[in-house]
């Protein structure tokens, strides 16, 4: 058997404008048509725990780039779950990115937890109150939590390095279902490959099963005249 569902999402801050890929292009340009007459001024893009964060940087350094062309004074502040900047891809990554949102003026607030309440931000640890005129959310991931198959407090399916669903004999996992802390195509192809050749020997082939290697390559885009961050790491150890 192999399982190949995908997260699900919940919603993380109830009074902000959650990114909706099927109403992405719509909410963002209300939100650029706000900026744009001034009526925003303050910004804040908010990355919780569990969640890909990869957009909330691409999201803020557009912004920022389009209301510095419009001449609009525009406050952007990142609030994100990680220890630093896209921290899952290392100290060199994390280091050059939070560079680059130093230059383009965007403050970012690390290591957050964040509750919203009457139109404040309540960001801990400190419990600091912060006020945007607007907030931007990823949402927050969740696993499938399939009945009768093990999961961790998310729904997430725990895999092995071979996609091998732990504490379940002949079950495997690939995609964004499993534990592993990337949601990304590249990762599920990776995983896909390896419950394959799991089944294949489980089958009786002649071939010894690999792990998937965990490398992620990713490109961040930091400016509208298609510059962009290359980059690539290796997930290990969680």
């Amino acid at each position: 058997l192999v399982i190949a569902a995908g997260a699900r999402t919940s919603d993380v801050l109830p009074d902000a404008v959650a990114i909706d890929v099927s109403r992405m292009d719509a909410s963002l340009h209300r939100l650029i048509e706000e900026i744009d007459s001034g009526s925003v001024r303050s910004l804040a893009f908010v990355a919780p725990r569990p969640t890909w964060p990869l957009p909330v940087y691409e999201l803020a350094l557009l912004v920022r780039e389009h209301a510095r062309e419009k001449n609009v004074d525009l406050a952007v502040t990142i609030i994100t779950s990680e220890q630093g900047p896209l921290a899952v891809f290392g100290e060199s990554v994390s280091g050059g990115v939070a560079g680059v949102l130093v230059d383009a003026g965007i403050q970012t607030i690390v290591g957050a937890r964040v509750q919203s309440s009457s139109g404040e931000l309540i960001v801990h640890p400190g419990e600091q109150h912060l006020r945007f005129d607007r907030g931007v959310a990823l949402p927050r991931l969740a696993g499938p939590a399939i009945t009768g198959l093990p999961a961790d407090a998310d729904g997430f399916l725990p895999v092995t390095s071979r996609c091998e669903v732990t504490g379940i004999e002949r079950v495997y996992a690939a995609g964004d279902a499993t534990d592993f802390p990337v949601k990304f195509g590249g990762i599920a192809a990776q995983q896909a490959d390896a419950a394959a050749e799991s089944i294949a020997a489980l089958s009786g082939a002649p071939i010894e099963p690999r792990p998937f290697d965990g490398v992620v390559h990713g490109a961040l885009v930091s400016g509208r005249e298609h510059r962009r961050l290359y980059f690539t790491a290796r997930i290990e150890g969680g």
